[in-house]
C-alpha cells in the first residue's frame, strides 16, 4: 500500500510494478484503484479503478498513472489536443525499454528508467526525451531538487552492462536541443495540422506550438505502439534515401527552425500524406514545402519540378539558384489545395537518370486545413498543464 499527499488531498494506492505491458493493453489491470480523501476531515473525495502499470506519482495537480495521468482532485483522465487533428485525446507517455525503477518528478518534469534515463518536459509537451549511456538504478536514484537533477551512479555490480558508470548532476540550459518521441493514440484524421520532418532523429515542437513529427517515425513493436505511425507510401530513386546531420554543427541560415533543414530525403519521387479518411472529405489545405541545398550543387545542377495533386506548382525548381548557396532555408507556400483523402506530392527530376547533386531534395512538409475553423477542429496545440 502506498500513501501520497498533495494540496489537501491524501491518496491511497497499490505500489505495483509490471513488466508485462500486455496486461495494461488488455485492460487486465483495471482493478487497480486509487482512493482520495480530504486531508482536512478525512471525507471521501473520489475512488475509482485505474488501469496503471507502476506506482503512481503526484505531480502538481496530476497523478501519473503510467502510461497516462489523472486529475488529483477528481480522478478524471487527463487529456490534450491531438497534434494532428486538434481533437480532445488522452495524454500519454511511455517507458521505452526496461521496466525497473520508480518514476520521480518535479513540478514541470518527470524522470524514469527505460533503456537509459528518459525524461518528459510537461511545459513543452513534446514526448519522451533521452539521456543515454547511463542506467538509473532499480529503485529511485534520479532526484530533482533545488533546480538540479541529481543522478548518482547505481549500475555497478548489476548484470546490466552500460558504457558509463558515473554520478551526474544536471542543471537547466537556456536552450534545449534534445529530440523527443511523441506518444499519442487516437484517430489521426481528419488532419487539421500536420508537420513532417523527413529524416529527423525525433519529434520537436516549434516556437508556435506546432509539433513536427520525424519521418519515418519509430515503428510499432511487440511492446510499444507509439500511436502516430502514419505511412507516406514514399517512392525513391534507387540508392538514395533519408539523411540527417548533427543540428549542433549545422549553420542553416534564413529560418527560426534550422533543425528542420539538417535532415531530409534525397531522391524522393513521390509521397502521399493521409489527411482525410473515408467520409471526412473533401478538404482544402495550405501546403508548405521546406527546402535547403545540403551539398554543393551549383545553380542549374539540382533541378526538379514539384506537383501537388498532379498539378505542377514549381517548374524546373533550382534550390541553389533561389537560395544563393548551401544550407540556406527556402519555404514555398501553396494555398487552396483540394484533398479528397491523401495529399499527393511528386518531385520530378529534370534528368531521367539524375546523378550526384542532381536528385530532388526536400526537408519537410507542413499542411494546414483552411476550410475548418480552430473551434471546429478542437483548438490549437496545448498540453494539459
Amino acid at each position: 500500500m502506498g500513501l501520497a499527499y498533495q494540496d489537501g488531498v491524501l491518496c491511497f494506492f497499490g505500489c505495483f510494478s509490471n513488466h508485462d505491458r500486455n496486461l495494461f493493453k488488455d485492460g487486465k489491470l483495471a482493478w487497480r484503484r486509487i482512493t482520495a480523501v480530504s486531508g482536512k476531515d478525512g471525507k471521501d473525495l473520489w475512488s475509482r479503478p485505474l488501469n496503471y502499470l507502476r506506482r503512481p506519482v503526484i505531480m502538481g495537480d496530476t497523478i501519473l498513472i503510467e502510461p497516462r495521468g489523472c486529475d488529483l482532485h477528481t480522478g478524471a483522465i487527463k487529456t490534450r489536443l491531438h497534434p494532428l487533428t486538434g481533437a480532445e485525446s488522452t495524454w500519454e507517455f511511455a517507458r521505452l525499454g526496461h521496466c525497473c525503477a520508480i518514476t520521480s518528478a518535479c513540478p514541470a518534469m518527470f524522470f524514469l528508467r527505460g533503456y537509459f534515463l528518459w525524461y518528459y518536459d510537461m511545459e513543452k509537451d513534446e514526448g519522451m526525451e533521452p539521456f543515454g549511456g547511463i542506467r538509473p538504478g532499480c529503485w529511485i536514484n534520479t532526484v530533482p531538487a533545488n533546480g538540479l537533477v541529481l543522478f548518482p551512479e547505481a549500475s555497478s555490480g548489476c548484470t546490466c552492462s552500460y558504457p558509463i558508470r558515473s554520478t551526474v548532476v544536471m542543471q537547466p540550459k537556456s536552450e534545449d536541443k534534445a529530440w523527443a518521441t511523441c506518444i499519442q493514440h487516437g484517430p489521426m484524421t481528419p488532419v487539421r495540422h500536420m508537420a513532417v520532418n523527413f529524416g529527423a532523429p525525433g519529434d520537436r515542437r516549434d516556437e508556435n506550438g506546432v509539433l513536427w513529427f520525424s519521418y519515418p517515425h519509430p515503428p510499432r513493436t511487440e511492446w510499444y505502439d507509439y500511436g502516430v505511425n502514419f505511412n507516406l507510401d514514399e517512392k525513391f530513386i534507387a540508392k538514395k534515401d533519408y539523411f540527417c546531420r548533427n543540428v549542433l554543427g549545422g549553420n542553416i541560415k534564413g529560418t527560426d527552425k534550422p533543425w528542420v533543414f539538417t535532415s531530409g530525403c534525397e531522391g524522393l519521387l513521390s509521397c502521399a500524406l493521409p489527411l482525410l479518411a473515408e467520409g471526412q472529405g473533401p478538404g482544402v489545405y495550405t501546403v508548405r514545402l521546406y527546402f535547403a541545398e545540403p551539398a554543393d550543387a551549383t545553380p542549374g545542377q539540382r533541378v526538379f519540378s514539384v506537383k501537388l495533386q498532379g498539378d505542377t506548382v514549381l517548374k524546373a525548381y533550382d534550390i541553389a539558384a533561389e537560395a544563393g548557396g548551401k544550407d540556406i532555408a527556402v519555404v514555398k507556400e501553396f494555398k487552396g489545395i483540394k484533398v479528397a483523402d491523401r495529399l499527393q506530392v511528386e518531385l520530378v527530376p529534370k534528368k531521367d537518370a539524375p546523378g550526384e547533386n542532381e536528385m530532388p531534395v526536400i526537408n519537410g512538409i507542413e499542411v494546414i486545413r483552411e476550410d475548418v475553423t480552430v473551434a471546429q477542429a478542437g483548438g490549437g496545440s496545448r498540453s494539459f498543464l
